[in-house]
């Protein structure tokens, strides 16, 4: 790559390396009160970026035009108030760039917006998450209003420093690192928490079939492309050891839809679901072709 190189810094992976070179920018001075100022590489990631920050806007203009709960007490009854620490636990939509392109003779630019499904638990202040696509795992923290996420691939690490704008939506921004370097930067990221549904009329019939014979550990052969149906049977989305731990299953309900990369370059749409168990949930997110067939499954 000539007179740049890129470094990987979201959930998915980018196909070049080199972060040192990154990290050089910001290490010589080349940044303004040490933050890389970044800018959108494409229109189609400015756009992405857009529509995610309107989502964010248009999830708290929602929240703000409900009429606030009535604040007397039941007559008889005690008002208690608690105030402690805020609860992230549940399922997220993330927006996040997943490559940051350093260029020698201008400014640097992100690239390749995604938006990723993830899953977290929260253990006190300690935050675990699972994501999809591409199953990665993300490790935080929250403290009052402020988030912070963190993951790696390879020798190069990421995170997002947030606000918590409300209790589902968040914006912050990101970080990269690599060999023990990490800098921070002005590329946007945001966050919607996802209520699901389990409404028939939400989710695709034959996805939601699908994933009901998965969670049973059964597969219907003619539901799946050629292709799927291979990579299906090599490596199970939800192999039988994780299916007997986490018991008999109880519901799935569908949480949105994604855009994730296709082998050619072009995008497929991902429908993720939560899939409930006796003893814990799972993401499983399911691509159909143009056929209606299954073309590509996954679960985290």
């Amino acid at each position: 790559m000539t007179g740049m190189t890129a470094l990987c810094v979201g959930l998915a992976g980018c196909a070049s390396a080199g972060p040192d070179d990154v990290l050089k920018r910001a290490a010589e001075g080349r940044s303004e009160d040490g933050v890389i100022a970044v800018s959108a590489g494409t229109p189609r990631d400015d756009l992405a970026m857009q529509a995610a920050r309107q989502r964010v806007e248009r999830d708290l203009a929602n929240l703000n035009a409900k009429p606030p709960a009535d604040p007397s007490p039941v007559p008889g009854t005690e008002q208690i108030t608690v105030v402690g620490m805020r609860s992230f636990a549940g399922n997220w939509r993330l927006v996040s760039p997943t490559a940051l392109t350093a260029h020698y003779d201008s400014d640097a630019t992100y690239e390749h917006v995604q938006a990723f499904i993830c899953r977290f638990e929260q253990h006190a202040a300690l935050l675990s998450g699972a994501c999809l696509p591409s199953r990665k795992t993300i490790e935080g923290r929250v403290d009052g209003d402020r988030v912070t996420l963190d993951w790696s691939r390879g020798l190069a690490s990421a995170g997002i420093s947030a606000r918590l704008l409300s209790p589902t939506t968040f914006r912050g921004t990101l970080s990269v690192g690599a060999l023990g370097i990490t800098v921070s930067t002005d590329i946007p990221a945001y966050g919607s928490k996802l209520g699901g549904s389990t409404d028939p009329q939400d989710s695709d019939p034959i996805a939601s079939q699908v994933l009901q014979e998965l969670a049973r550990g059964d597969v219907t052969s003619d539901r799946f492309t050629v292709a799927a149906l291979a990579h299906v049977r090599d490596t199970p989305p939800l192999p039988e050891a994780d299916r007997r731990a986490l018991g008999t299953p109880i519901d799935q309900a569908f949480l949105d839809r994604i855009e994730v990369p296709a082998d050619d370059g072009s995008d497929r749409t991902m429908a993720v679901y939560a899939l409930s168990f006796e003893q814990g949930v799972r993401l499983c997110g399911i691509v159909l072709d143009a056929a209606r067939k299954v073309d590509g499954i996954d679960c985290s």
